[in-house]
């Protein structure tokens, strides 16, 4: 299994100590939905105005939906900050510090079995010390189909900076 992590950080990114491994979402998805809502806006603007003026107010609300869709994708896309990120202090989802390596114990991949889902379920469940507390944490982190890294290159990026220090 070390062969496999190692193998898939060499092909996407180089690790070394002082990297910053950052998992967010894919900002071409984002801008492509933003570009198809932005495409309908205009084609909705394009209708014959003679067939809208009796219903101008249900028309420009419709017409306005798409509007707020297409900036609402296109803001997302250059506004998104990673939504999990890896360094040599600690492992930090949405910003916030979950555990530092000191306190770190183990991170396991698995999938959620959810009925009636089409789509993989991963999960990171991660074991971890809290500083002045009895016992230890658990903590599940959802992987999307959506992020721009895989599973296993962030179950690979955990092991690589807890590993090195420990070193």
């Amino acid at each position: 299994m070390k062969w496999m992590y190692k193998k898939v950080l060499m092909e996407n990114q180089e690790l070394t100590i002082d990297s910053v491994f950052e998992v967010g979402e894919m900002k071409w998805l984002d801008l492509s939905i933003g570009l198809f809502f932005s495409i309908l806006f205009i084609f909705t603007l394009n209708i014959d105005s003679n067939q809208i003026q009796s219903h101008f107010k249900v028309f420009f609300r419709a017409a306005s939906i798409p509007f707020y869709l297409a900036v609402f994708f296109i803001v997302k896309a250059f506004l998104k900050k990673p939504s999990i990120q890896i360094d040599k202090t600690g492992f930090y989802h949405g910003s916030v510090l979950v555990t530092n390596w000191d306190n770190f114990i183990s991170a396991e991949l698995t999938q959620k079995e959810i009925t009636g889902s089409i789509t993989d379920n991963f999960i990171i469940i991660m074991d971890y010390y809290k500083t002045g507390e009895d016992g230890y944490f658990q903590r599940e982190i959802a992987l999307t189909n959506t992020q721009n890294k895989s599973e296993e290159e962030v179950l690979g990026a955990i092991k690589f900076f807890s590993e090195n220090y420990k070193k």
